[in-house]
């Protein structure tokens, strides 16, 4: 089986566990493309391939290419400014031989869109925080300040400020593109990595605290098995129907849980659920391959801690092949 990860940026750690996933699967070939020669995790894949942006007309020729030449059975999509264009195609690829491991468009749409989000926590009964766009008058109907503004579609914790006053709104939302404001909550935020089988059903859900943040993603946390909000997320991804992995961000407040977001992809503290016995990459190759998984939600270990590092690899510039080699 050859997989192939879009954008694979920084995703070592990932494609380390994708590679032990496909050796015990019977082996395969990982490929990996992104727009930058020195993004960290083409140094960890078999075949490393410099494409152009997703945005680019000439992506979809130069990824469809790829395909052919490298036999490509199943690709896995790792960041959100690629999840619409890969839910767009996907059932194009499929008929010629890839898989691409995306939900559908509307679900991405939903996901992508904190309105949209809030609004179906709100249809289908569950929690969540207030949320509003800025854009005209009457906002301060639904929000009380202090409050978050951020950009609708923002993600990776980027261009996120608390707002104290009607002044603050009106300046810092200019900054922004398509302005909202959620409702703060202050408590502790928990992050669950999900794995949802291609029939929509979850089969596994791991809850870690995020214990500590740095640009979006967590850097320290710890695994927790708090069966309330687990039985939430799952209620969520039954309605949800989404496939493959999924991230859903929340905070525990003194008397309830609340969702915040909703992401269709790995979660960049993913690792912390694989080593608490969540082996996500050897289920999701393994429904690839046909074979049925039993859900179990539950199963993963609790009181497993991660505090993360920078570690680099070092290279040179192969002048023949004008590409850098790991040294």
């Amino acid at each position: 089986m050859n997989i192939l990860f879009s954008s694979c940026g920084r995703r070592v750690e990932l494609i380390r566990y994708f590679r032990e996933a496909l050796q015990r699967l019977g082996g395969g070939k990982l490929i990996g493309i992104d727009t930058n020669p020195l993004a960290p995790a083409l140094f960890e894949v078999d075949k490393q391939i410099i494409v152009p942006s997703c945005e680019s007309s000439d992506f979809l020729s130069a990824l469809m290419q790829i395909c052919e030449s490298e036999k490509v059975d199943v690709i896995i999509p790792l960041i959100d400014p690629e999840l619409h264009f890969y839910a767009a195609n996907k059932e194009m690829l499929r008929k010629r031989g890839t898989r691409v491991i995306v939900s559908d468009s509307g679900v991405i749409d939903m996901c992508s869109d904190k309105v949209l989000t809030a609004r179906f926590l709100q249809k289908v009964g569950l929690p969540f925080l207030k949320t509003t766009p800025v854009a005209g008058k009457g906002w301060e109907k639904h929000i009380e300040l202090p409050a978050v503004l951020k950009p609708r579609s923002g993600s990776g914790g980027k261009d996120v400020y608390i707002v104290r006053s009607e002044e603050d709104v009106s300046v810092i939302s200019k900054r922004l593109n398509k302005p909202i404001l959620q409702q703060r909550a202050e408590g502790q935020e928990i992050t669950l990595d999900c794995m949802v089988g291609f029939d929509g059903q979850p089969l596994r859900i791991v809850a870690r605290e995020r214990l500590e943040v740095r640009a979006g993603e967590s850097s320290k946390g710890r695994t927790i098995k708090e069966n309330h909000i687990i039985d939430l997320t799952k209620e969520l991804l039954q309605y949800l129907k989404a496939c493959g992995p999924v991230t859903v961000q929340c905070f525990r407040l003194e008397v309830e849980y609340v969702f915040t977001e909703i992401n269709p992809r790995f979660g960049g503290g993913y690792p912390l659920s694989h080593a608490a016995g969540a082996d996500f990459p050897y289920i999701l190759l393994s429904m690839c391959k046909g074979e049925s998984i039993k859900d179990d939600v539950y199963a993963f270990e609790e009181g497993v801690y991660f505090c993360r590092f920078d570690e680099a690899f070092y290279l040179r510039m192969d002048d023949k092949n004008n590409e850098f080699k790991r040294i």
